[in-house]
């Protein structure tokens, strides 16, 4: 009868354990999501507007430049692209003309030196 009760024990305490170990694994898994970030690079933007608007969407990064000898028309560019940005949740900075940054709304922008 002790044994009986000693093996029900030590099984309801492996259960509790494998199921903390378990819930541990889900909240890295969680976390290491929330921390990895992806960034992609454009050298150009010609023609992948809709495709950087919905990478930032999507939670990703982006960077880009542009390469337009009218200044009207990268202007033109810039104030198209902002908005497609804009409408998935993101924001646009010019970095160093020509490189743009575009971000998910969440993402802090940290400027050194």
């Amino acid at each position: 009868m002790e044994a009986e009760f000693e093996s029900r024990v030590l099984r309801e305490i492996e259960e509790e354990v494998q199921s903390i170990l378990q819930r541990s694994r889900e909240v890295e898994d969680k976390v290491d999501s929330l921390i990895r970030q992806r960034v992609s690079y454009y050298k150009l933007l010609n023609g992948c507007a809709e495709e950087v608007a919905r990478k930032v969407g999507e939670g990703e990064i982006v960077l880009f430049s542009l390469n337009y000898s009218d200044p009207e028309e990268a202007k033109k560019t810039l104030g198209e692209v902002k908005k497609l940005i804009q409408s998935r949740g993101g924001r646009m900075y010019l970095i160093k003309s020509p490189v743009i940054l575009a971000v998910p709304r969440e993402t802090e922008l940290r400027i050194h030196g």
